[in-house]
């Protein structure tokens, strides 16, 4: 029985430290060369004007479409 927790420890361990060494891995050798042309906003190759987002109504969300043939 012991066994058998074991094996479910050492497979937990597994699951959780192979990805957490790859996200590690990746941000100690990864390139950290950030310029302003990789951080700026791009949009389909048009330049943005103003903001990079938008407030949208609350009423957007609210409103239903009433589509014929269903009844809610």
């Amino acid at each position: 029985m012991l066994d058998q927790w074991a094996f479910i420890a050492i497979l937990g361990v597994l699951a959780l430290g192979i990805p957490a060494a790859a996200i590690v891995i990746g941000r100690v050798l990864g390139p950290r060369r950030p310029n302003k042309v990789q951080r700026s906003t791009y949009e389909c190759g048009i330049e943005t004007v103003g903001e990079g987002q938008e407030q949208l109504k609350v009423q957007y969300y609210l409103v239903r479409p009433r589509l014929p043939g269903l009844r809610c």
